[in-house]
């Protein structure tokens, strides 16, 4: 059977035609449906169209026509690249749609769905695509991999890791290298890396882990130093180690011992370094921070993660920072001693540190207490300390916070129930902008009054809310009304409407959101507030985000 006299180009080849010239000239003219509005645009406006597309679907829409695959495959839409791939595993395999179908991805690198190979052959396919076709321009390269078990269990992450790398070698332009990883991995730059990328790569990320305890989410990484470029570095590993070779862990061969030069891993034009899992076993004392990070004279942020130490002492090296305006703390088992003495530190953001701070701990309370009482000492004596972001406590906001005189951001959204803010102190006067829990603001509209500076407040609902949340909400939105304080300008509520219908609210309104919304005109809000109402807002990320 002949295909239709109407059939579409596909891949630039027109369908054969058994049909006169004017016949299927007719033909045609009566079966070809009108040209979309995607048709009729210019080259370069569609490009920046799909510049917008999540990659998976942009290689898709390269199968439409020859003109879609070289859009798709320009130098333009080459630049950046961001793909999530997986190896389904049996049990999410038998949650999967037997009609999805990823055969389009790639340029055309497809299998079955019932191939048990697909999976592998799946992340195998973006490698070749990857060095065929995108090597030479890509600038910017984000791949998140998720479980590499296929369905026979078969741990394939060497297989994958190895082509991975071996692609990651033929990109000569690279600036921009994120890694999401649940496999173990050695990353050692002069190796993995094309000559031309060492020395202009800015920014580097990557992160091994698994919420499997049976899965191997070591991360081993080397040759930093030759990163000349390198600005900002984000690591993350359970264990994480720089510089040296683990040997077989987990089992009874030790870490290889150290060898000249494996400390001189961390290139001196880094400003910003992320390291989640660090911990050095070459000598008795445990590092948990690497000692030469002292040498750093150019950086400004640092984030640790993970830092199971015996004691804030052990964060001793961060002491040497002389240009450190920004500190992150992620589930640190103390918090550093040496925090007082960062004259230039200007944002501190403490995520479920220290230890049981979010499991209400008695030990965990009185050691933030101490730190926040220095920290209010320090900035007595010039510290810089201007934003705070304590995650984890969620019982009353510490006291010690007022007494910080130059704390202008507040980001405290764990809170519950209606704790009460410290109602006098030297942070009244001078916070601006300030994030808290909807409760807690609802029972603190007095104190809120009281700061004459406030320009921009955030709350957040919790998930799952009740109508004492709604009551919350609308009280914040009435004392807006009413100026309360006059320097306010921003305001966004946040809020999560899922499961809240009509009949759970005996309201019209299918969406809270919508409802509020509605509710604006009411409340006469001042012509210079800007309100936001939404799931999550830019607000909150901002002074959440340090």
């Amino acid at each position: 059977m002949h295909p239709s006299p109407c059939t579409r180009e596909h891949e630039g080849e027109p369908g054969p035609t058994s049909m006169p010239p004017k016949a299927s000239t007719s033909a045609a003219a009566r079966c070809e449906p009108p040209p979309s509005p995607f048709d009729t645009l210019p080259d370069a406006l569609l490009g920046e169209i799909l510049l917008h597309v999540q990659y998976e679907a942009r290689r898709r829409l390269a199968l439409v026509c020859k003109r879609w695959r070289q859009l798709v495959d320009s130098p333009p839409l080459l630049r950046r690249v961001a793909v999530e791939l997986e190896a389904i595993t049996r049990d999410n395999e038998r949650e999967a749609s037997p009609a999805s179908d990823d055969s389009a991805s790639f340029g055309g690198f497809g299998w079955g769905h019932d191939d048990p190979e697909r999976p592998v052959q799946h992340i195998l396919g973006f490698c070749w695509w990857l060095k065929q076709r995108a090597a030479p321009h890509l600038e910017q390269l984000a791949v998140n991999l998720g479980s590499l078990v296929c369905w026979d269990e078969y741990d394939n992450s060497d297989l994958v890791v190895s082509e991975l790398c071996g692609a990651l070698r033929t990109c000569t332009r690279l600036q921009v290298l994120a890694l999401s990883l649940q496999c173990s991995f050695q990353l050692h730059a002069c190796m993995d890396l094309a000559p031309s990328a060492q020395a202009q790569l800015r920014s580097l990320s990557v992160i091994c882990m698994s919420w499997d305890p049976d899965v191997d989410a070591s991360l081993e990484v080397a040759d930093l130093a030759a990163l000349t470029a390198l600005e900002r570095l984000h690591l993350a590993g359970l264990p994480l180690v720089l510089g040296r070779s683990l040997g077989v862990w987990g089992g009874a061969q030790q870490p290889a011992p150290a060898q000249p030069g494996d400390d001189a891993v961390l290139p001196p034009s880094l400003t910003s370094l992320t390291l989640d899992g660090y911990v050095d076993f070459r000598s008795s004392v445990q590092q948990f921070v690497p000692p030469q990070i002292t040498s750093l004279t150019a950086l400004q942020h640092v984030a640790l993660g993970n830092v199971q130490c015996s004691s804030g002492a052990d964060f001793r090296h961060l002491s040497a920072l002389s240009s450190l305006t920004a500190l992150r703390l992620l589930r640190c088992a103390h918090l550093p001693t040496c925090l007082p003495q960062l004259q230039q530190l200007r944002a501190l953001r403490l995520n479920d540190s220290p230890r049981g701070i979010e499991a209400g701990l008695p030990s965990a309370q009185p050691e933030l207490c101490s730190v926040l009482q220095q920290l209010a000492a320090a900035a007595a004596a010039g510290q810089q300390l201007t934003h705070l972001v304590l995650e984890g406590v969620r019982q009353q906001l510490p006291a010690e916070v007022a007494a910080l005189p130059r704390l202008q951001a507040l980001y405290w959204v764990s809170g519950h129930g209606p704790s009460q803010l410290p109602a006098s102190g030297p942070y009244l006067t001078s916070l601006r902008r300030l994030a808290l829990a909807s409760r807690v603001a609802a029972s603190n509209t007095g104190v809120l009054s009281a700061m004459p500076r406030v320009e921009t407040l955030a709350v957040l609902g919790p998930a799952s809310r009740q109508p004492k949340d709604i009551a919350a909400e609308l009280s914040i939105l009435r004392w807006a009304a009413q100026q309360q304080p006059p320097s306010l300008r921003r305001l966004a509520v946040s809020f999560n409407d899922k499961g809240l219908g009509p009949a759970q609210l005996s309201w019209p309104w299918s969406s809270y959101g919508l409802w509020l919304q509605a509710e604006l005109p009411r409340l006469r809000l001042p012509p210079w507030l800007s309100i936001e109402l939404s799931y999550a807002n830019n607000l909150l990320h901002e002074l959440r985000n340090v």
